[in-house]
């Protein structure tokens, strides 16, 4: 059998296609579970098509075979996957053959034909691009047209103008009773700086919910998540579930308002995408791995190769997330533009993984990842850690991220000492599932210029823009009675939660 001379007949197409197809479709299939918008398939597919196509192309020129270096190709993509039974066939089989021909030499008969590759590439290569085109066809019913969503409920801000208005929302930031009577951390230093900021700080503030998607859908649509017509009838998909909040994020009938108002829509990504405006009239993209990635990374051998290789280099680049997410909120307030502003930007800060300690040095990844937790793993039972060991995590990561927001919205203060700046968490911190009340007891402060008590004590999200929107837009929306609701298990399975009154 000659190599390198044959023409690239229909054999050998499909098998140069199977490792590129068969990649594409288990980033495909990894996506349809997932959380994730549409948006996020892009990087990883890239990346792994090129990265296989350079192995391809390597292998070929090493081998001078197309067929044996696609055959290379195929094993090192299996091994990457974690598809650990393809592996083991694609290396018995030649191994099995070459262990029938030195039998037959021995025995002085004739050596078996040549190694089947071309059956092999016929087989392996159709199946593969098969599984690629069924999981696009899945994805293409997923994520499928809005049209038949019902709609969000109109918000009506009547006149022009307005201040600008900044949001930051720090993800899974717990109040200060809880950091105080859970960890031991004096966090009166961070709110007190705030308060000479000129924020007022809600010492009984609470969440509507325990799930950011939640918190920030309800807070957008000034509803309830059970009175937003987009929830009423969710599929029983966990998957799909998610990608149904994210729609009502995108949805927000807040943001539409401001936009007819003449407020430019701005916002910051972090990387939960799922819950981030990315249909902003600017989106600033920090780049860094997003929540899909880090899912594909994790549920290969990847992230644990990569833990081997570079320690903390999954760390690094969730700070980094979180420093340009709040770097991002500078940029935007020293920024010049023709009318307001509304900025919106969620910082995945000081929820786990508690990637840098108080001076900003890189800390471990907990040893738990990425064998049995994710990066963003919030429970101390699965982090394998005792509490004591998660709150000097914690005080560490707070600290710095602390500074890292005081920075910001100093920043802000200074160049648009007009403009309302409101700094809250989604939720608490869950770090036990045996407190849930701790899960709904957040942060909030907010700095209102020219408006005397605009958010009561004990605001919750919902109220906040029915709040704001009553002081500077002369509206007259009711305040909602608090309400809290626990996912349970599914996103959108929501358990009414009597929580429980602060100590």
């Amino acid at each position: 059998m000659q190599q390198g001379k044959q023409p690239v007949g229909p054999d050998r197409w499909w098998f140069l296609l199977g490792p590129a197809a068969l990649v594409a479709a288990m980033i495909l299939f990894l996506l349809i579970d997932h959380s994730a918008p549409l948006g996020d398939l892009w990087r990883p597919l890239v990346i792994g098509l090129g990265l296989t196509l350079g192995v391809q192309i390597l292998a070929t020129r090493l081998l001078r075979d197309s067929m044996r270096g696609t055959y290379v190709a195929a094993v090192v993509v299996a091994i990457a996957l974690g598809i650990w039974a393809l592996a083991g066939v694609l290396l018995l089989l030649p191994a099995w053959w070459l262990i029938i021909a030195a039998n037959r030499r021995r025995a002085k008969r004739s050596p078996p034909k040549a190694f089947p590759i071309a059956a092999i590439a016929r087989a392996g290569g159709i199946i593969a691009v098969v599984l690629f085109l069924f999981s696009a066809a899945r994805v293409a019913v997923a994520f499928g047209p809005w049209e038949a969503d019902p709609v969000a409920r109109a918000v009506n801000l009547p006149g022009s103008g307005g201040p600008d208005i900044f949001v930051v929302v720090l993800d899974g930031y717990a109040r200060e009773d809880t950091l105080e009577n859970e960890f031991g951390i004096d966090n009166g230093g961070f709110l007190a700086e705030l308060e000479n900021a000129g924020f007022v700080v809600d010492h009984e503030s609470q969440s509507n919910y325990m799930k950011t998607w939640l918190t920030l859908a309800s807070m957008l649509h000034m509803e309830y998540v059970e009175e937003i017509p987009l929830f009423q009838n969710p599929t029983q998909d966990p998957a799909g579930q998610h990608r149904l909040a994210t729609r009502g994020i995108l949805q927000a009938p807040f943001a539409e308002a401001l936009r007819e108002r003449g407020y430019e829509i701005v916002a910051g990504t972090s990387s939960f995408t799922e819950t981030d405006l990315t249909n902003a009239d600017r989106v600033l993209d920090a780049g860094q791995p997003t929540n899909f990635e880090n899912h594909v990374m994790e549920i290969t051998p990847i992230a644990g190769a990569m833990q081997a290789l570079w320690p903390g280099l999954l760390g690094r680049l969730q700070t980094d997330q979180v420093r340009e997410g709040l770097d991002s909120l500078r940029r935007v307030a020293s920024g010049s533009q023709q009318g307001p502003i509304f900025m919106v930007s969620h910082v995945e800060a000081p929820h786990t993984p508690l990637a840098v300690d108080a001076a900003g040095n890189p800390a471990p990844m907990p040893e738990c990842y990425p064998r049995s937790c994710t990066a963003f793993e919030h429970y101390i039972s699965t982090l394998e850690m005792t509490q004591d060991e998660y709150g000097e995590r914690l005080e560490g990561y707070l600290a710095w991220t602390n500074r890292q927001v005081l920075g910001s919205v100093i920043e802000i203060v200074r160049e648009r000492p007009d403009a309302v700046i409101i700094v809250m968490s989604d939720h608490g911190s869950r770090f036990d599932p045996d407190d849930p009340d701790e899960h709904f007891r957040n942060l909030f402060a907010a700095r209102t210029p020219g408006r005397d008590e605009v958010f009561p004590a004990g605001t919750h999200p919902v109220n906040v823009f029915r709040s704001l929107s009553n002081a500077y837009f002369d509206t007259q929306f009711p305040l909602l009675p608090y309400r809290a609701w626990f996912s349970n298990p599914l996103l959108l399975d929501l358990v009414p939660w009597d929580v429980a009154p602060a100590d």
